[in-house]
């Protein structure tokens, strides 16, 4: 597609257009008449653009290249043409053709010739309605095709009973009329044709007195310099403005953070220099890149947002071909259907709640996009009628009728439903639907016959398919799921598939099916992504394990399945590699899961290998309550696994051995977690209500990459072993909640000098001090965060933790035994942050000089601590000048100085 040169429009409101690159097959058109090259302008219009203006002249070479294109194709189309039209048609691509001999040379000279320069113009206002013509006509095209194919839909009983009533006889007059009104237009157009031949005649006569000359196709070896119009200011000529200038620019981005329509008025008697500032301000917006577009309209009096956007769209922006809005625009205007050529339209983002009913008179139209538009209620109901769309985004289901949309390439949404055009059959006229494609509402669905029209198994160019049904309160028709499922057999070029709200029992035969009696070969073949979500009604999950090129299966909520894992049964094969290309594995929500078992026959366990995932790097299991057996074969002979989570897991007693392990969490009954030597990759481990477990997994000291340890509501773990004394390279540790751990290692910090975070406690509640703490002063050059939770028993906090110098971050929580803080808090020199959290009986804080000493804290919040409240109030609380220099302090949740910003350093 060719870049056009945007027209100068009216004095009173000037545009900057910029060209847009060719969107692949977005903007081409399918209609035999219209052409390719046609004009391609983008607008971006924002919030609080202070609406100004630039104007710039591109080349005239592309713009009357598309006009002599569109004309000779025109001409030269296979239509029933009047003998007016055809030879006008003709004259102007001649014309056109003759003209383009001497164009190279044209605007070389503009630069130094103001006679050329406005040969040039005049030529590019000629071109221009030249291609404006010719795409009306295309859109009158578009328009009958539309009104045609409604009223053969409409009409299609009136043919075969034309005289069997009265009434019949004037639908079909009517029908008649229409056709005659199409036929009657190319008159019209060969009168606006001649016209332009008219306006073209004199510009080959001025050839010769311009002495302009024909260009060889030879390339020229300099380049030509682009140039700007005369609109575009000399910002070195303007004496006095600078201030006013830099005053309006930095108002327009005040404005910026305002969610409406904002301007600034510069008003004046005429000659004062309005629109000399305009120009000035523009320049400097575009220099510091604040905008996209700048443009400038003139308002006489009183000025309204939807007045000046209608206006906006209503004057010479009838010839753009794209579309995009932003903002906060609450309205459409109607004369949004006024833009006969717009290819494009996107106003994903925008707080429209409707779009007007003339949007269904964009003929032309090919892509609209209505991503995240949450206000937006509805689509017009015209929207049939757009038979040139190609592409349709948008970010949740909407009812469109698709019945006569026979172009689309992309819908990224379908909702199926019982209006005419929003049945799943009208789905198998889209031949070319590419990319992803998501059907909603599939409870419409009536039949397996009316599934099967869908014909989804001819729609090779579909990669990505979702098919939802809604959930069970919502369902109160058609229980026929099983049999349109197996009527929706993918073509097996399909790479993700995804099954939502399904409320068969069992999966149809396509999806795990081989194509040959070898089984060398299976129906979904290139299957990569498969996401089995909210099936409930199912029994049994298909056996997956040998779909080859499987890489992420993600089950979720199928709550009667009981069991899971692949039945093998012998084969020639030596080996058997289970999910041989599997990377990612997640199992959520498997309420009455209670075994996974891989299960092998005598014949093949005594002749063959079996290896299963060899390539797993993720897996997750999550909230499986009866979940008590877990044999993954040969899960753990290989060392790709890099994270595996377990959660929720109650009644879990032991997993295998597995590499990778890294997450534990809810799995009450476990009493083991298996041993560790040699995963020298793994990278972290965190266990979190297990309540069987009494001590930490052997082989820690093996986790040579290991970074973060977390232990986590574990109350009969009674010990902590030296082996985490090894863990040189751990960054991260957290124990807390363990009420039975009594005692951790004397000289277990002394190693761990690359820690950085550490949270503790609380822990056995008999114990009057803080165990483990002795070498903490070894991290006075590292540990920046430090989270310590105490008990009843405590009456004083570590005197260990003044040689933290290094230290950013310290929150105390739950030190009820503690009355005040220590002299010695004022050591603590880095401190940027200090909460104090839920100490009941705390009430005094150190002496004025040890807080002042504090030179770095930037940040107060105290939280549950009543005495501590009171003593603190603003002005008149004992403790307020021990904390008044603080910049940013807050108190049971009030902002009481500056305002306090959480840190999310102290989530971990």
């Amino acid at each position: 597609m060719g870049n056009f040169p945007a027209r100068g429009m009216a004095f009173k409101f000037k545009l900057y257009l910029s060209p847009v690159v060719a969107l692949n097959s977005a903007l081409t058109t399918s209609s035999p008449f219209l052409s390719q090259n046609l004009l391609a302008c983008a607008i971006i219009l924002g919030v609080s653009l202070s609406i100004m203006a630039e104007i710039v002249l591109t080349l005239v070479s592309p713009l009357v290249q598309a006009a002599v294109t569109s004309a000779t194709s025109f001409a030269g189309a296979k239509i029933s043409l009047d003998w007016d039209l055809e030879k006008e048609l003709r004259e102007l691509a001649l014309s056109l053709a003759m003209i383009q001999e001497v164009l190279k040379d044209a605007e070389e000279k503009q630069e130094s010739n103001q006679a050329v320069r406005l040969w040039l113009q005049h030529l590019a206002d000629v071109a221009y309605d030249a291609v404006d013509v010719l795409d009306e006509y295309a859109y009158q095209v578009l328009k009958h095709k539309a009104k045609t194919q409604d009223q053969k839909r409409k009409h299609v009983s009136t043919l075969s009973c034309l005289y069997k009533t009265q009434g019949q006889k004037r639908k079909q007059v009517r029908s008649i009329t229409c056709l005659s009104k199409f036929t009657s237009f190319p008159s019209n157009m060969a009168e606006k044709i001649k016209k332009i031949n008219e306006s073209l005649d004199k510009l080959p006569k001025n050839v010769a007195w311009l002495q302009l000359i024909k260009s060889s196709d030879e390339p020229r070896s300099i380049g030509r310099q682009y140039v700007k119009t005369d609109s575009v200011i000399d910002c070195s000529k303007v004496v006095g403005r600078c201030n006013d200038v830099s005053d309006i620019v930095k108002t327009l981005c005040e404005m910026s953070c305002q969610h409406h329509l904002s301007g600034i008025s510069i008003v004046g008697m005429g000659g004062i220099g309005k629109t000399t500032l305009a120009k000035s301000i523009c320049e400097m917006v575009k220099e510091q890149k604040l905008y996209d577009l700048v443009a400038w309209v003139c308002v006489s009096e009183n000025f309204d947002e939807q007045i000046v956007f209608g206006e906006f769209m209503a004057l010479d922006l009838k010839s753009l071909r794209s579309l995009k809005l932003k903002g906060g625009w609450k309205k459409l205007p109607a004369s949004l259907g006024k833009l006969k050529h717009l290819r494009y339209l996107d106003i994903s983002e925008t707080h429209f709640r409707t779009v007007p009913k003339s949007f269904s008179k964009l003929y032309n139209l090919q892509t609209s996009k209505f991503v995240n538009c949450y206000n937006l209620e509805k689509l017009p109901n015209g929207m049939a009628n757009l038979i040139n769309l190609r592409h349709i985004y948008s970010s949740r289901p909407r009812d469109i009728s698709i019945m006569q949309l026979t172009s689309l390439r992309t819908l990224s949404h379908f909702a199926v439903g019982t209006k005419k055009g929003c049945q799943i059959e009208h789905l198998g006229c889209l031949s070319q639907l590419e990319g992803k494609l998501e059907i909603s509402k599939l409870e419409y669905v009536r039949s397996k016959l009316e599934a099967s029209k869908a014909n989804l198994k001819e729609k090779t160019k579909l990669h990505q398919l979702k098919l939802r049904w809604s959930s069970g309160y919502e369902r109160a028709v058609n229980n026929n799921d099983e049999e349109v499922l197996q009527s929706f057999q993918p073509h097996s070029n399909l790479k993700s598939l995804t099954i939502d709200g399904y409320k068969g029992k069992m999966f149809p035969s396509w999806i795990v099916n081989d194509v040959s009696s070898s089984g060398s070969s299976f129906l979904l073949y290139n299957m990569v992504e498969l996401w089995l979500i909210n099936c409930y009604e199912c029994t049994c999950i298909p056996s997956l394990g040998l779909m080859p090129c499987l890489k992420v299966l993600y089950i979720e909520r199928m709550e009667n399945v009981r069991r899971m894992g692949h039945q093998l049964q012998p084969s020639g094969a030596e080996s058997i590699r289970l999910f041989p290309a599997l990377k990612t594995l997640t199992v959520r929500g498997m309420k009455r899961l209670e075994e996974w078992v891989e299960v092998v026959e005598d014949a093949v366990a005594g002749s063959q290998g079996v290896i299963v995932f060899p390539c797993v790097e993720e897996s997750c299991i999550v909230d499986c309550p009866l979940l008590k057996t877990w044999s993954m074969g040969g899960f753990s002979s290989h060392h790709k696994l890099s994270e595996l989570q377990i959660c929720w897991c109650s009644k879990l007693m032991a997993i295998p051995g597995v590499d990778g392990l890294s997450t534990l969490k809810n799995c009450q009954n476990l009493n083991s977690v298996p041993s560790m030597n040699e995963l020298t990759s793994l990278e972290g481990l965190y266990l979190s209500r297990c309540n069987g477990l009494t001590c930490l997994p052997i082989g820690l000291d093996s986790c040579i990459s290991f970074q973060e340890l977390k232990i986590k509501c574990c109350p009969n773990l009674i010990s902590i072993s030296d082996d985490i004394e090894k863990l040189r390279s751990l960054s991260i540790l957290r124990i807390t909640d363990c009420e039975n751990l009594r005692s951790l290692p004397e000289e277990w910090l002394d190693s761990l000098t690359r820690l950085k975070k550490l949270r503790l406690g609380p822990f056995w509640l008999e114990l009057e001090e803080f165990p483990g703490l002795t070498s903490i002063h070894q991290f006075h050059a590292s540990l920046e965060v430090l989270i310590l939770l105490g008990w009843d028993k405590l009456k004083s906090l570590p005197h260990q933790l003044r040689h933290l110098t290094a230290l950013k971050q310290l929150m105390l929580e739950n030190f009820n035994g503690l009355e005040a803080l220590p002299e010695w808090l004022g050591d603590l020199s880095s401190l940027h942050r200090l909460v104090i959290w839920d100490c009941s009986n705390l009430t005094h804080l150190p002496s004025i000089e040890a807080m002042q000493g504090l030179s770095n804290l930037q940040h107060l919040r105290i939280w549950y601590c009543p005495k501590l409240k009171k003593r603190c109030a603003q002005r008149r609380g004992p403790e307020w000048s021990k904390i008044s220099h603080i910049p940013n302090i807050q108190i049971h949740g009030k902002d009481v100085r500056g305002k306090y910003k959480p840190s999310m350093d102290l989530w971990f």
